[in-house]
């Protein structure tokens, strides 16, 4: 691209105050492409924080994979698959569980709950788990204790040192007939988590005794050394049982379908509504330089008649559009960069501003938003609001390269 060139298109660029029409448009669309470029990034870095968080937060309380049998495992079984799980080099621990479903009762209230039973000295290793017990441990955990997520407590109108009573399906046959299984726990723990319930925990040992399968384990919970290794450990494992129809081997993923589609498909109809806003500003580009075309076609026409190829012309109206698109897309990538790197620390001002703070954690289970910045998505955003900018330039500039100078002075 020649000097006179560029010198035309940054001439264009720079409207007289009778071209006010063109340097409105202009503008808006500068801006336009800013906020939209600007918008995308913070929102797509948003909504990943919550999602990373949101996974945490699941698989602190699930487990990153859990390797199930219909039958059930025995103590045998346990011990040569928790053998042989853990030769896996990429995976950290493996936890025996029992999972049963039960109904809790308190104070005249009842509510439907999963008990988890599992070791005591597991529960306390995990971070996660720790960090989202308000009250009590899990080292407190004896025989006929449980932890009870927060909300089932207030439910319940329970707190630490009260007693529940759990009443089981799985019960026995006695002379009046079938009667469940009821035993009253003492309260030792509550804890936060962003599930309506969440799970009840208690010792393995109290589990196998209240739900009569004392030789019986209802699966093994596996934790990998990094949640990157998921998918690859969850793909491992079902390949080394795939022969054993009774073992089945799911991840997070699997064992939470909904949730994951659900995130998935927000993030792209996300991602797709706030894209409009650059396809606006995009056609903003267009009619801005299909004004300036008109208005400079006698200058064309000139140009064109003093020796300028069309393909000159052509290339001095893309750059003239496609400065403001690639202008304007930088300025909005700092822009949201800046935002979401700064945001955490905005909005937890924010919070101290507004009456109980602006994220409650009863609704959204969140003390704080958090952004994480992925440079694919930068990138993916970039790219297309590059991509998209430059082509709405095509038009105009196709335009302008194809005017006949003879007809255009004719008339003037």
């Amino acid at each position: 691209m020649s000097f006179v060139e560029r010198m035309l298109a940054w001439r264009y660029l720079r409207t007289k105050r009778q071209e006010g029409l063109i340097s409105t448009v202009t503008v808006f669309s500068f801006l336009g492409i800013l906020l939209g470029v600007g918008t995308l990034i913070v929102v797509m870095a948003v909504m990943t924080g919550f999602r990373e968080r949101l996974v945490d937060q699941i698989v602190a309380f699930s487990g990153h994979i859990v390797v199930e049998s219909k039958k059930g495992f025995t103590d045998d079984q346990v011990v040569e698959l928790t053998s042989e799980i853990t030769a896996n080099p990429s995976v950290a621990r493996v936890t025996p569980l029992l999972e049963e479903q039960v109904m809790l009762t308190a104070r005249g209230n009842a509510q439907a709950a999963l008990v988890r039973g599992t070791n005591p000295e597991s529960l306390s290793q995990e971070l996660d788990l720790a960090q989202s017990l308000i009250a009590g441990s899990f080292r407190e955990l004896k025989k006929w204790d449980v932890v009870l997520p927060l909300r089932l407590a207030q439910k319940l109108n329970v707190t630490i040192g009260n007693e529940v009573e759990l009443v089981s399906a799985k019960g026995m046959f006695t002379a009046f007939g079938w009667v469940p299984r009821i035993r009253n726990f003492t309260v030792v723990g509550l804890m936060q988590t962003r599930r309506d319930k969440g799970y009840v925990y208690m010792p393995l040992e109290a589990a196998q005794i209240f739900f009569q399968q004392k030789e019986k384990l209802s699966g093994l919970e596996v934790r990998v050394k990094e949640t990157g290794l998921i998918d690859s450990t969850t793909d491992q494992l079902s390949g080394q049982y795939a022969s054993n129809k009774d073992i089945e081997v799911q991840s997070w993923r699997k064992r939470n379908p909904t949730l994951v589609s659900a995130l998935e498909v927000e993030r792209a109809v996300m991602f797709f509504i706030l894209f409009l806003i650059v396809l606006v500003a995009a056609f903003n580009i267009i009619s801005g330089q299909i004004l300036l075309v008109r208005d400079k076609a006698k200058g064309i026409a000139i140009l064109r008649t003093m020796g300028m190829q069309s393909g000159s012309v052509l290339r001095v109206f893309l750059m003239s559009g496609g400065l403001v698109g690639v202008v304007g897309t930088l300025a909005g990538t700092g822009i949201g960069l800046l935002i979401a790197h700064n945001l955490t620390g905005w909005a937890n001002s924010l919070s101290l501003m507004v009456d109980e703070g602006a994220l409650r954690t009863q609704l959204y289970y969140l003390s704080s938003l958090e952004a994480v910045i992925v440079p694919l998505h930068v990138t993916l955003i970039l790219g297309v609001s590059l991509l998209v900018t430059v082509l709405a330039t095509l038009y105009p500039a196709w335009r302008a390269a194809r005017l006949d100078p003879v007809e255009v002075l004719r008339y003037s």
